[in-house]
């Protein structure tokens, strides 16, 4: 939060626009003080809010390429399924995990699964009115 308001380390620089369809665009970049190394990337999203869709794409000047997409209240109401992954081309490195959030009055489960290391987590809490942690 503070190196938002307090520029200590460099200089930085933020601008982002939206169209009337719905597409936002920003670009960020960073000029590290002590490297004086630049580093940025340019993201476009594009939001459904009648139907709960999110898709977000990136690139970064380490040559990421990131992609999301967002499903919130399309099958189940509560329900959030969220899959992001990334590409490194000159490390041929790839990541692909599924997100699953499910919330409701009294429950909140939530769910990962990492598609290429083949990994899952998940963790459910269940609430109740009268426990007081």
């Amino acid at each position: 939060m503070l190196s938002k308001e307090y520029h200590t380390s460099g200089v930085s620089l933020e601008v982002k626009t939206q169209t009337p369809s719905n597409v936002s665009f920003k670009v960020q970049g960073t000029r590290d003080a002590k490297s004086e190394h630049i580093f940025g990337d340019i993201e476009g999203k594009w939001t459904d809010k009648v139907h709960g869709v999110t898709l977000t794409q990136s690139w970064t000047t380490s040559n990421v390429l990131r992609n999301q997409i967002e499903f919130e209240n399309l099958i189940a109401n509560g329900l959030k399924l969220d899959l992001s992954t990334s590409l490194t081309p000159e490390k041929a490195a790839k990541t692909a995990v599924l997100n699953a959030v499910y919330k409701q009055s009294g429950f909140h489960t939530r769910a990962l699964l990492d598609v290429v290391k083949v990994r899952m987590d998940d963790d459910t809490c269940p609430e109740y009115a009268q426990w007081n942690f």
